[in-house]
Order: C-alpha cells, then sequence, then structure tokens
C-alpha cells in the first residue's frame, strides 16, 4: 500500500506530484517516491498509522461498553505481492470476558476486507457494531481506504444488509442471488405444516405475491431491489420476515464505497 499524507489530511498524488485532498485523484498503487523529510516532517508511513489504529481503536463501544482487544500485522509471503495488513482480535465485556472477534485485512489498492465480526447473541442489537464500524470506517477514510469488500453470511448477512450494496464484480454474486431469491420464495409460503404447527400461519395473497416479485427481481440483478430492501421486508403477520430470510444460512458477497450513506 502506497499512501502519503500531511498534517492536512491530504493525500500524495504520484500523478501530479502533489498532496490532493480526494483519494481518487491519487494513484495509491504507483510506487511513492522518498519525501524530503524537512519539506515533509509530519508524513506519516502506511505502517505507522496502521498500527496506531489498534490503540485508537480500543473502545468502549455500544450500549454495554464493549472494549476491542485488537493487534495490527502484515501477513506472510504474498507470492510476490504486496502481502496484506491484518487488523484481527477479540470484543471484551466489561469484566474482561471474551464475546466476540473480529478480522479485516488492509490491501494496496486501497481496499480493505471484512473478513470477521462475530458477536455473542447477547451482546447484539446494543449499539456495538454500529459504533465499531463508523469509528473502523472513519480510520479506513483518513489513510486512503476507499472501498470495503465482505461476504456476509450468519448474522452478518443481515447486519452488512444495512449498509452495505451487492459485489456484481463478486464471481459468486450470482449463485448468492439465486440463494436469497429461493429463500425468499420459501418464505413466502408461510410458516410449514409440522406435528409441533398444526395451524400454520400464512402469508395473505396479496404478500405472498410482493415477496415473490421481488424475488424474481433479486434473482436477475434488478437494481430496484436493494439487498437492504430485502432486510427490511416485512408483511402483516410476519414483521421480520427480511431478518429472518437473511439469517437462515446464505451468504452473498458485499461492498460499501467508503463515504457513501
Amino acid at each position: 500500500m502506497a499512501t502519503r499524507r500531511n498534517s492536512a489530511g491530504q493525500l500524495y498524488s504520484t500523478r501530479t506530484g502533489q498532496f490532493v485532498d480526494d483519494p481518487r485523484h491519487a494513484a495509491l498503487r504507483d510506487p511513492v517516491p522518498v519525501l524530503d523529510p524537512a519539506a515533509f516532517g509530519d508524513y506519516q508511513t502506511p505502517e505507522t498509522m496502521l498500527r496506531g489504529m489498534a490503540e485508537r481503536m480500543a473502545g468502549p463501544f455500544g450500549g454495554t461498553a464493549l472494549t476491542v482487544d485488537g493487534e495490527v500485522y502484515q501477513a506472510g509471503d504474498a507470492g510476490g505481492d504486496e502481502p496484506p495488513w491484518l487488523w484481527k482480535g477479540v470484543i471484551r465485556d466489561a469484566a474482561g470476558n471474551q464475546v466476540g472477534t473480529f478480522e479485516r485485512s488492509f490491501l494496496e489498492d486501497g481496499t480493505v476486507c471484512h473478513a470477521d465480526l462475530h458477536l455473542a447473541e447477547e451482546h447484539q442489537g446494543k449499539g456495538f457494531a454500529t459504533e465499531f464500524n463508523r469509528a473502523a470506517e472513519a480510520e479506513y477514510e483518513q489513510m486512503g481506504f476507499h472501498t470495503i469488500y465482505t461476504w456476509a453470511v450468519g448474522d452478518g448477512a443481515y447486519a452488512w444488509a444495512k449498509s452495505f450494496e451487492f459485489n456484481d464484480s463478486s464471481p459468486n454474486v450470482w449463485a448468492a442471488r439465486e440463494t436469497i431469491a429461493r429463500a425468499m420464495r420459501r418464505e413466502a409460503e408461510g410458516e410449514p405444516f409440522s406435528i409441533n404447527n398444526m395451524n400454520p400461519r400464512k402469508l395473505a395473497p396479496e404478500d405472498k405475491e410482493r415477496v415473490r416479485r421481488m424475488a424474481d427481481l433479486v434473482e436477475a440483478g434488478n437494481h430496484d431491489v436493494t439487498i437492504r430492501d430485502v432486510a427490511d421486508l416485512a408483511v402483516d403477520g410476519f414483521p421480520e420476515l427480511g431478518r429472518k430470510i437473511l439469517k437462515s444460512g446464505l451468504g452473498w458477497p458485499g461492498r460499501r464505497r467508503l463515504g457513501e450513506v
């Protein structure tokens, strides 16, 4: 990763030889010339900024004041490419008990990969993930990163749908869309009959048709229906239908461009 900033937070552009405000104008993958320390005394290396992030991101975060015990280090041999930097660690409660884990990697093309964020169920929904990720994204932008990628699975399949979009450049996106569409069509049928549920609840005909139409659009790659629309899906009698669909064991490739709401 070849990122250089001055004290004003501007990036050094190897295209123009100047500091610029917009990271899109800085060639982050180009080799950066050695800067004169007399002229650029406030210069910070990417390694310095990344290593310092672990301390800055210690927390506490969320309503239960969870803290983050993480470390930043460079991965091993990448076969000739610049090895990615990793930030990973554990999440602890007020008593110091481990209640979660996380892992992110930072690539020289200016992208971040969210590989893992797991939190014990009793601590979910209390603001930790929102505060933690907001603070982390501010750090990413400060260092010149522009895009986050993830494979949203488990709890993350629902949680990341609130702020990520389908990564349509992923080779797995069509299989993921098909899986989500199948789950939507299955839930459109309502609760299945079983010995433990002999009077299963069903969706109203108009709601059933609405869910099926959305499933068709998701599977076709229509951008009029986003992954957030799926997460927010609610019908009469099933107020968290989207949550149930996305937390049914499926996964999808996500992308978030930093600076977007």
